[in-house]
Order: structure tokens, then C-alpha cells, then sequence
């Protein structure tokens, strides 16, 4: 059987339940449109995600967060369609609980 190589990405998640409303974070990176580790109910295949590396207000390591739709489609609206154009841009996070 064939396996392909499947991109990763190194270093720490962003962890929802650690992160308070109101704090302030900086994109470090691009944000990479790469495979998911989970899976369509329905079809079985791959879902994808959108992740890129931030910076934490008091934090001393950039960590791994994955960027839901809505936040893309306001950075696109912020700081244009490229993604590393959102760069070295502060923002400020926003948490909601949500029944899954």
C-alpha cells in the first residue's frame, strides 16, 4: 500500500480553554491550508484546516492555531487575500463557547 507524505506542522497548539477574551496575539506566519487529522462523517474523506503560527501576549513561544472561516474571511477583509500580508499584525482574540 502506498502512503503519501502528509504535511505536519511542528511546536505547541493553541488550546481554546486557555485563552481569555480581550487577549492580544500577533500573527508569526502564513497560514497554510493543510490536511486535517479528522474526517468527513458522511464521505470518509480528509477534511482540511487553516493554520498558521501566533504570538500570545506574555507568551515566550509562538504556538500552532488553526483559523476558523469566519476569522479568515475577516483577516481577508482587514489585510487583503494574501495571507502573508497578515503578518506582524496584532489582534485580539475573542472566545465563545459552543455546544459541539
Amino acid at each position: 500500500m502506498k502512503y503519501p507524505k502528509q504535511q505536519s506542522v511542528a511546536g505547541a497548539w493553541v488550546k481554546g480553554a486557555e485563552v481569555q477574551s480581550g487577549v492580544r496575539c500577533k500573527l508569526m506566519s502564513e497560514t497554510t491550508h493543510m490536511t486535517s487529522q479528522f474526517k468527513d462523517e458522511k464521505t470518509g474523506e480528509t477534511k482540511f484546516q487553516d493554520v498558521a503560527k501566533v504570538l500570545f501576549s506574555g507568551d515566550p513561544e509562538t504556538k500552532n492555531i488553526s483559523i476558523n472561516r469566519a476569522s479568515i474571511n475577516g483577516l481577508v477583509d482587514a489585510f487583503g487575500e494574501e495571507s502573508g500580508d497578515w503578518q506582524g499584525h496584532v489582534l485580539t482574540c475573542e472566545t465563545e463557547k459552543m455546544r459541539v
